[in-house]
């Protein structure tokens, strides 16, 4: 019970667009495109420019991106 709390408490939720363009290095526009015609994780209503980690984690990595 315990170990699950900690993971939960560790756990990332959210990556911001900045974080997201950094680590691919990749434009603004670039992720938008990306966005609209390649499937990638859409941002969260309500919290502009966060996007869900594990989604991004997972594109990516189908990607062999990261």
């Amino acid at each position: 019970m315990v170990n699950s709390t900690i993971n939960l408490a560790t756990q990332r939720f959210f990556i911001s667009d900045k974080e997201v363009r950094e680590t691919l290095g990749i434009s603004q526009p670039t992720l938008w495109r990306w966005t609209q015609e390649l499937g990638f994780p859409k941002a969260v209503k309500g919290m502009r420019g966060k996007r869900p980690y594990k989604e991004f984690i997972e594109w990516a990595k189908e990607r062999g991106m990261i």
